[in-house]
């Protein structure tokens, strides 16, 4: 295990860690023309300290750092690349996937666009991406994705630009928009919350949502998990994911669907939304925390980086936050009132479930009308 492998906090390589702890990136397609996406992401990745190759099989310069093809750079370097990140058009992807894992690739971020999003010339070529990755064995994050970022070992394999504000933090961040990925990350980075890993999982032809939160379940460094999904490609994998992590660290996830931009992520991505209701409720009952949009997404992760309540038990299920002592207990009289009610059809003493006429000052004593399950654990006066 490399130095890189062990400040990640992995422990064990696992299926995705060369993604989570490189150590040696080649970036395929790179150019030495500013404002090509090949310039751009071999500029965001200068700042990686392990070893970065350059590969542009149309224009090579070996004596400035570009190779003809990824055998070529490990041959000069005497190093072998693991992530490879691939910013060469649509048509030519596959072949470099073949080459990249014929010289020891184990994982690929493919930038380009021009997919299953473009129509069906683009899913023949997506098609043939999701065959080389059966073939070769590479693992495939994208196409159409922005990128990756993983700040605990400097690993900014992304063409956004700004993102050295980003700062080492706890929480990963997953998406399937590499824009959405993006602007959580920078919202975050806005309210001080640090940041393990993110990724935008574009069209996800191989490496899916599941894929990465199984990664994370037994991953250390990782202190708490947001998750925006616009499609659901195995549902009971899904929750049974989801499901483990909460045993060890909060979940956050928003849901695509609610309004017409369940659309815009089919257009986007070429995936169909995943039915809004039925996967909000799914989550819920696997014990994540839920939101309507972005926004809550990361307040609710800002709330959790801080501290997080205890899981439920049959003790103590619900709690009661209010601003004045004499109002909390309230609704736990009403609950135990309807419960004395239902008491009273078989038989129970009617004068208890009558009550008096009008209502009564609320008891100072909460802890009176509280049937099981209902612990208030926060009450105040009024400012």
């Amino acid at each position: 295990m490399s130095a890189l492998q062990e400040r990640s906090g992995t422990g064990t390589r696992g299926a995705l860690g060369a993604l989570l702890a490189p150590g040696a990136v080649v970036v395929i397609g790179a150019s030495q023309t500013p404002g090509k996406l090949g310039w751009a992401m071999a500029q965001s990745l200068a700042g990686f300290p392990g070893t970065v190759q350059l590969v542009n099989s149309g224009r090579p310069d070996p004596d400035h750092g570009v190779f003809e093809s990824v055998a070529a750079a490990h041959a000069a370097t005497g190093v072998r690349a693991d992530l490879a990140v691939v910013c060469v058009p649509a048509p030519a992807t596959a072949d470099a996937i073949r080459a990249a894992a014929s010289a020891g690739v184990e994982i690929a971020i493919l930038c380009a666009g021009g997919f299953s999003e473009a129509g069906e010339d683009g899913a023949r070529l997506q098609d043939e991406l999701a065959q080389v990755s059966s073939e070769t064995g590479v693992r495939l994050i994208g196409p159409n994705t922005s990128g990756v970022i993983v700040p605990v070992v400097g690993l900014t394999a992304s063409f956004v630009p700004g993102l050295d504000v980003v700062r080492e933090g706890r929480v990963a961040v997953v998406a399937a928009s590499g824009g959405v990925n993006h602007a959580l990350v920078f919202a975050m980075a806005n309210r001080n919350i640090g940041i393990r890993v993110a990724i935008g999982l574009g069209n996800a032809v191989d490496v899916d949502m599941v894929d990465v939160l199984e990664a994370l379940v037994d991953d250390e460094a990782t202190g708490l998990v947001a998750l925006h999904i616009e499609s659901v490609r195995d549902g009971r994998r899904l929750v049974d994911a989801v499901r483990r992590l909460v045993e060890r660290v909060p979940v956050v996830t928003s849901v695509v669907g609610r309004s017409d931009i369940a659309e815009f992520a089919q257009s986007h991505t070429g995936a169909l939304a995943a039915p809004w209701r039925t996967t909000r409720a799914a989550l819920r009952q696997a014990g994540a925390v839920v939101v309507d949009d972005e926004r809550a997404l990361v307040d609710a992760v800002a709330t959790l980086s801080v501290a997080r309540l205890a899981r439920r038990t049959s003790a103590a299920s619900v709690g009661i936050v209010t601003g004045q002592g004499r109002t909390g207990p309230a609704p736990c009289r009403c609950r135990s009132q309807q419960r004395d009610r239902r008491t009273t059809a078989h038989g129970a003493d009617d004068r208890r479930a009558r009550g008096p006429a009008s209502a009564p000052d609320v008891p100072a004593e909460p802890g009176r009308h509280r049937p099981p399950g209902v612990q208030p654990f926060v009450t105040s006066s009024a400012p």
